[in-house]
């Protein structure tokens, strides 16, 4: 007689072992992060992001705002108000999608950090220059367009491996030259006595 539950865990089994093979998370340096809740993976970013900054020698404040409904940015660095979106490759490898782009807060640029399962990537953008009305190419490699979710005032925007292909960080050299035309330069410290 056939056994329902046996049945399951090995058709679970099978479906298991094929999504693996087929998974480009396997055995990836980052691969921990899949098993975080989208609202843990944001606050990752963020603090990444804070760290990165820091160590650069920025002065990086953190919103305390935690209503999401009067949050309006995530870091004021240098005085520039950041909103971070972050964003894990999905298992087929090819694209980053970041959720809830809000148009109507106030900020003045974005942070885009795609995590891949052995790479990493940062996106900077100006506010002003952001696709939400018109499609553009600043950030991909063919003219693309934000979209307008159907359920409210938030946009999505998807950017492939290609797109960011150029903008991987392997040093905080990295970071600065990605971060330059959002942020000013930080200021020399003063050796004269």
């Amino acid at each position: 007689m056939t056994n329902p539950v046996k049945m399951l865990v090995d058709m679970i089994a099978s479906k298991a072992e094929s999504d693996r093979k087929n998974n480009v998370w396997v055995k990836g340096a980052f691969m921990q992060i899949r098993a975080l809740t989208p609202d843990t993976r944001g606050e990752l970013g963020e603090e990444f992001v804070e760290r990165l900054l820091v160590s650069l020698g920025y002065t990086v404040e953190r919103s305390n705002v935690t209503d999401r409904t009067k949050k309006h940015w995530d870091l004021r660095v240098n005085g520039v108000a950041l909103e971070i979106k972050t964003a894990t490759v999905g298992k087929s490898g090819r694209s980053f999608q970041h959720e809830n782009i809000e148009k109507d807060r106030d900020y003045d640029g974005i942070v885009l950090l795609d995590i891949a399962p052995d790479a990493i990537y940062l996106t900077a953008a100006s506010k002003k220059d952001l696709p939400f009305n018109s499609p553009n190419d600043l950030w991909t490699k063919s003219p693309k367009q934000m979209h307008r979710r159907a359920h409210g005032i938030q946009y999505k925007w998807d950017l492939s491996i290609k797109d960011v292909a150029d903008r991987e960080i392997k040093s905080l050299t990295d970071v600065e030259r990605l971060m330059a035309d959002l942020l000013p330069p930080v200021s020399e410290p003063n050796t004269a006595e």
